[in-house]
């Protein structure tokens, strides 16, 4: 994992993996808390998104119709 982390810093389009791998590396516990409160929040906001993107394309078709 440590010449992962080195080799993400020397290529600058890889420095949010370094920045990632740094955490996980510093502080485990508290960086997956984070990763699985951050997943869980994307799969919620992902959800609504859907869910209102679903009700805008009925709504267009129910006005069309």
């Amino acid at each position: 994992m440590l010449a992962l982390l080195v080799v993400s810093l020397l290529l600058p389009p890889l420095w949010p993996l370094a920045i990632a791998l740094t955490l996980y590396l510093l502080f485990p516990a508290s960086t997956v808390r984070v990763a699985v409160a951050t997943g869980l929040s994307l799969l919620v906001l992902g959800g609504l998104v859907t869910v209102l993107i679903t009700t805008l394309v009925v709504a267009l078709v129910m006005t069309l119709l």
